[in-house]
């Protein structure tokens, strides 16, 4: 299997995306998406992130985030999908299997039009899929913050770096 896409880049802002293993749809119920919001908020916290947006879909996820200099993309996503993963198994009282698909996908962002592109993209996803008419309806997303300016589980940091 080819590696997923890689940027070189340890810190900075990033559109990320990581996927369930063979795409099988992981999270159906609230609390499932609840075990992805909260670990997502506690490893902002931890590394001193920003998430500028996120969107997770029954097997996949988005996020737009700032790592700080001294930390490291791998690091927070590698740990975010560990946890998630005891978690989620934890709550079903299950042995854990295979979740996530291997690595994660980044982009490195470097200009506002490609924030602006990746960040509609992200809120369109549950659209485009078939699961909302509005991207705010989705409530696994930062689409009503960006709406209404109501925070949610996650803090959102808007980007103001160009």
């Amino acid at each position: 299997m080819p590696l997923r896409y890689r940027s070189l880049q340890n810190h900075g802002t990033f559109f990320i995306t990581t996927s369930t293993y063979n795409h099988v749809l992981r999270f159906k119920k609230k609390e499932d998406y609840e075990i992805v919001l909260t670990n997502m908020e506690f490893y902002r916290i931890r590394d001193n992130a920003k998430v500028h947006g996120y969107v997770v879909m029954p097997n996949h996820m988005h996020l737009l985030v700032s790592i700080q200099e001294e930390k490291n993309i791998s690091f927070f996503v590698r740990d975010l999908k560990k946890r998630i993963v005891f978690e989620y198994f934890n709550s079903r009282n299950v042995k854990i299997q295979k979740f996530w698909q291997h690595r994660f996908d980044d982009l490195y962002i470097i200009s506002e039009k490609t924030f602006a592109v990746k960040l509609n993209y992200i809120h369109n996803n549950p659209v485009k899929a078939g699961l909302v008419e509005n991207p705010e309806d989705w409530e696994c997303s930062s689409a009503e913050y960006y709406k209404t300016g109501k925070q949610g589980i996650i803090k959102i940091d808007r980007l103001a770096l160009w």
